[in-house]
């Protein structure tokens, strides 16, 4: 750790330096440590609350949590109601308004239940990329592309926010007809552009 003196340090001795830097150590080893059980309580409250809802339950925590992400509201906090064992499960709501979008996450739903707590990152953050990309059955969007104003046609595009998509090729999803994918602008072209 490296801390520049300013004036105010130099009228310190070299013993109440020494001293006032072990105790800047020591509260940022506290705040560190602190930190670490916060995010180990964090993911076992959030493991927890994984195995006691159903799966449609989770995809709405899952939706609330990204949505709280996109619009930088993570202090609240989303408590899902107690799963019921009467309660339909994703197959029987066919009649709902997003059965589509939610049919398509069962899959994935049942892997992120089933996946150890140690791979629970790096699956949920391919689940959200998935859930964000699948088109609504009401308007034919996806989140992402209500959020950005086109479809990504990859996770790549996430790297290039600032770019329109138009220039980094975009899926183009029509409903009951095959996907038709643009010509891409090769990745060389735009690291050019980039630097």
């Amino acid at each position: 750790m490296s801390l520049q003196l300013n004036e105010t340090d130099k009228n310190y001795n070299p013993k109440e330096l020494k001293e006032r830097l072990l105790r800047v150590r020591e509260e940022s080893t506290a705040i560190d440590m602190m930190l670490t059980k916060i995010n180990e309580a964090r993911n076992k409250v959030q493991i927890l609350i994984m195995q006691q809802t159903s799966s449609l339950e989770i995809l709405k925590l899952q939706r609330d949590n990204l949505l709280r992400g996109l619009s930088g509201e993570n202090e609240s906090v989303y408590v899902p109601p107690i799963a019921d064992t009467n309660q339909p499960t994703i197959t029987e709501t066919t009649d709902s308004i997003n059965a589509e979008a939610i049919n398509i996450q069962v899959d994935p739903l049942k892997a992120l239940q089933e996946i150890p707590p140690s791979q629970l990152d790096t699956v949920l953050h391919s689940f959200l990329i998935d859930y964000r990309i699948a088109p609504y059955t009401t308007t034919g969007i996806s989140p992402v592309q209500a959020l950005v104003g086109g479809q990504l046609r990859n996770r790549m595009d996430l790297l290039f926010p600032s770019q329109p998509l138009s220039e980094c090729g975009k899926l183009k999803v029509n409903r009951g007809e095959p996907m038709e994918e643009s010509v891409p602008t090769p990745a060389v072209t735009l690291l050019e552009k980039v630097g």
